[in-house]
């Protein structure tokens, strides 16, 4: 069973201080040299994806929000559990007045007012628990989602893709110190339970990074 205590220690790293650096060493060092898969891959795949009424899970920086391109200007949801990246995302955002839910995911969330997409990128292997655990998320998003909604996002598995010496090191520190939980995190068990959660429209690797993408 996933504990409070667990579920916090994954995202209270992320300080004011980790935020400044984050766009530079996780997404553009780390992704490229490590996990192997560029940002701007990921970008193109949230370009393709997003909709114009879009809820970001798990929001970081709000970098792929910042610069997605958008057809017209977006109605933005931003939840988190951590109120740092909320903050910074919503700074970023801030041109496009951005909703803010201070959030566990592991609990279910209805809203009046829902949303046409959702994004979840490299929030997984973030959270503890077993994949299964981790992909039940997504049915407690349901309730903030129209019928028909893209759910889509990335996360760094450690079972089923190719990882380098540099990548298996650091993954081990990281799920050491709590700040990834993936060990277990496989493209079996993604290619498994995805299709129980809804209708599977691309799964894939770029390295260590899983993309997915399904309607709900």
């Amino acid at each position: 069973m996933i504990s409070q205590e667990q579920i916090e220690t994954g995202q209270e790293v992320y300080s004011p201080n980790i935020l400044k650096i984050y766009d530079i060493m996780v997404l553009s060092l780390s992704n490229r040299f490590i996990w192997k898969s560029k940002k701007k891959i990921t970008q193109t795949f949230f370009d393709n994806a997003v909709t114009n009424n879009h809820l970001d899970v798990g929001v970081g920086t709000g970098y792929f929000l910042d610069h997605c391109q958008w057809q017209q200007k977006p109605r933005i949801g931003l939840m988190d559990l951590n109120e740092n990246c909320l903050q910074e995302a919503k700074k970023r955002l801030l041109r496009y007045n951005p909703e803010i839910y201070c959030w566990d995911v592991f609990q279910p969330i209805e809203l009046e007012n829902k949303f046409d997409s959702c994004s979840m990128n490299f929030l997984f292997h973030c959270l503890p628990g077993s994949i299964k655990e981790k992909l039940q998320i997504i049915n407690n998003l349901k309730g903030a989602l129209n019928p028909g909604s893209t759910v889509f996002g990335t996360t760094v598995l450690y079972d089923g893709v190719k990882k380098s010496f540099f990548a298996e090191k650091l993954m081990r520190f990281y799920n050491k110190k709590g700040i990834f939980s993936n060990y277990g995190d496989s493209l079996s068990e993604m290619q498994k339970l995805l299709p129980e959660l809804g209708e599977v429209e691309q799964l894939s690797t770029e390295g260590c990074v899983c993309f997915f993408k399904l309607t709900v």
